[in-house]
């Protein structure tokens, strides 16, 4: 029985690491919600200084190609669609593998994701499997590899590129209150294994918010706040920040307020890229050898979004339209 059993791990571990070889060279073999994590592990290790982590805000706030064209830093959105805080946490458990960031990125949403308790345990046992085991994240590949077929997704480093537009019709949502949201017990402790990740890597870890109508308010706002001192951590409230930011809801928003859009993003980034380097004194790369390729795709991604950009701001009616 024991043979047994070592013969099994052993060919789990092998279809494990040919797995993740394959993804890592050809992205197109995943569905969306893998491909980030297969693509982190395709960069050159110790090249990433800035990590983001979160759900579909994270991925549509943070542009890495524009933070590059900019500031010079390198950085990689691990986002995913409805991405948990337990994924959160083997996501960048995963990325820290290769990785040694500066900084991490949390965008908050998944912080008040929870499906209740069966599932979220659930959740944990298919993400620590997935974690030792990558064959059973990447256990579809066989398909595509079978049938030719693939699923083919331009992403910058992490950042799709979204241009459609739904205004955002409603009046202010971040109306001062003493309510507070209270977190679940279950996420605070993935968010307490979160924080001693970073610390054991030497990364900062830098709490934010993007901006969304649809899923912020100030009782979520207080009660962030309050993890944030608690933890001793930093907390940025994009919502809290609009004008400051020049947040237009007739434009920036992809579906009402939910998600920002490619022009929504532009003026995040632009917002976190001066805020990170000041904050965090990050080094400028564009000069540094084995970032060539960081500036070939950095003007395929400008040549490809001005344009995007005139047309949505330009465009964009008083109701939105996509």
């Amino acid at each position: 029985m024991g043979t047994f059993v070592a013969i099994l791990l052993c060919i789990v571990l092998l279809l494990s690491q040919l797995a993740v070889r394959l993804v890592k060279e050809d992205g197109d073999l995943l569905l969306e919600g893998d491909k980030s994590i297969a693509g982190i592990q395709g960069e050159p290790k110790d090249t990433i200084d800035v990590l983001v982590v979160g759900d579909s805000e994270s991925y549509t706030t943070v542009s890495p190609m524009q933070l590059w064209k900019e500031q010079g830093v390198p950085s990689y959105v691990c986002g995913q669609p409805g991405q948990e805080i337990q994924q959160s946490y083997y996501m960048l458990k995963t990325a820290l593998k290769t990785q040694s960031p500066k900084v991490v990125l949390l965008e908050t949403n998944v912080i008040y994701r929870y499906k209740g308790r069966a599932s979220g345990l659930q959740l944990i046992l298919d993400e620590m499997r997935s974690y030792y085991f990558p064959i059973f994240r990447f256990h579809d590949i066989w398909k595509p590899l079978l049938t030719g077929q693939r699923y083919p997704q331009v992403k910058y480093k992490g950042f799709q590129i979204r241009t459609g537009v739904k205004a955002y019709q409603g009046g202010a949502y971040m109306e001062e209150t003493t309510k507070k949201k209270e977190i679940e017990k279950l996420n605070l402790y993935y968010m307490d294994k979160i924080i001693k990740l970073c610390q054991d890597k030497g990364a900062e870890l830098l709490l934010y918010s993007g901006p969304s109508p649809i899923n912020y308010d100030s009782a979520k706002h207080n009660g962030l706040a309050e993890l944030a001192k608690k933890r001793g951590l930093s907390y940025l409230d994009l919502n809290m920040k609009l004008t400051e930011l020049g947040i237009d809801w007739k434009t920036d928003t992809l579906d009402k307020g939910d998600h920002l859009n490619l022009s929504g993003a532009e003026k995040v980034t632009q917002y976190l890229g001066e805020y990170l380097t000041r904050v965090y004194e990050l080094r400028d790369r564009r000069k540094e050898p084995g970032y060539e390729s960081w500036h070939t795709e950095a003007e395929r991604f400008e040549g490809e979004t001005i344009p995007q950009l005139w047309q949505i701001r330009g465009d964009a009616g008083e109701d939105g339209k996509e």
